[in-house]
């Protein structure tokens, strides 16, 4: 299953600002690279409840979204988060996929690593939050 996030202005329009035309994220089939304000979400969700933390971040029920207070959270977050980094890092996080039970009773985690460029880190942060300090929303489709 995938996650596409599309984030859009006050009036519902694609989110379009002369400060993400360089923006390169990884796109998916029904989404952008970011600079026009959608990006493949499924990629970077990983790195965001990393980041912040919790599950979910951005896999909305119904008609839910993240606000423009929480974008600017979240590109806040992902700001402190990359001051740990130089730029031309590759950045590595492992995440717990699911635990199981051994043959002992002892549970033990699955990992998973997900490696992202510097660069990409801060073109999401940047993509947030531009898109937070000028009123938009984040809105997924999964």
């Amino acid at each position: 299953m995938g996650l596409d996030c599309y984030i859009q202005t006050k009036d519902d329009k694609a989110f379009e600002h002369e400060d993400i035309k360089d923006v390169n994220l990884c796109g998916g089939m029904f989404s952008g690279q970011g600079n026009n304000g959608s990006f493949r979400g499924k990629v970077y969700s990983p790195l965001m409840d990393h980041v912040l933390g919790q599950e979910g971040t951005w896999y909305h029920e119904g008609d839910e979204v993240s606000s423009s207070y929480e974008l600017v959270r979240q590109a806040e977050a992902l700001a402190q988060f990359l001051s740990a980094y130089s730029p031309g890092d590759r950045i590595r996080i492992n995440i717990e996929t699911y635990e199981e039970e051994d043959e002992n009773g002892e549970v033990k985690g699955t990992y998973t690593c997900d490696e992202y460029s510097y660069d990409e880190v801060q073109d999401l942060e940047t993509l947030l939050r531009v898109a937070g300090e000028n009123g938009a929303t984040l809105h997924s489709w999964w």
